[in-house]
C-alpha cells in the first residue's frame, strides 16, 4: 500500500505530508478511496509510530525547506512503519459481485 501510496502522490504531483486511504478485503486486496492533501485527526498514530512531528513537517515543506522524513527515513526498520491504520465500519455490500472498486474500476493491489 505504501509503495501505491506514493506512486499516486507523484503521479498527480503531490509533495507534502497528507493521507490515502485504501480499503482492505480479507484476502489482502486493497482498494484506494481517497486522497486527502491535508492530515487526517488520526494523525497523531502515525506520529507516535513515526517520532516525526507531521504538523511541524507540513509546514517546513510548505515553507520550501527540506523534509525531515526523507532525512530520516533510512533509519525506518522493517518493522517500523511510516504508516498507521485506522479502522472504520462501513455500511456496503462486499459480496464478490460487488466488491469495492477505485474510480478507475481497478483493484489497486494486494497487502
Amino acid at each position: 500500500m505504501g509503495a501505491t501510496a506514493v506512486s499516486a502522490a507523484k503521479a498527480c504531483g503531490y509533495y507534502n505530508a497528507g493521507t490515502i486511504e485504501f480499503l482492505l478485503d480479507d484476502s489482502g486486496h486493497y482498494y484506494f478511496l481517497e486522497m486527502n492533501t491535508r492530515l487526517q485527526v488520526e494523525h497523531p498514530v502515525t506520529e507516535l509510530r513515526t517520532g516525526l512531528d507531521l504538523v511541524a513537517e507540513q509546514l517546513r515543506i510548505a515553507a520550501g525547506e527540506p523534509s525531515e522524513w526523507l532525512r530520516k527515513r533510512s533509519a525506518f526498520t522493517a518493522t517500523q512503519s511510516s504508516a498507521a491504520s485506522a479502522p472504520r465500519m462501513s455500511k456496503m455490500d462486499i459480496s464478490p459481485r460487488r466488491a469495492p472498486y477505485s474510480t478507475c474500476g481497478h483493484r489497486a493491489g494486494r497487502a
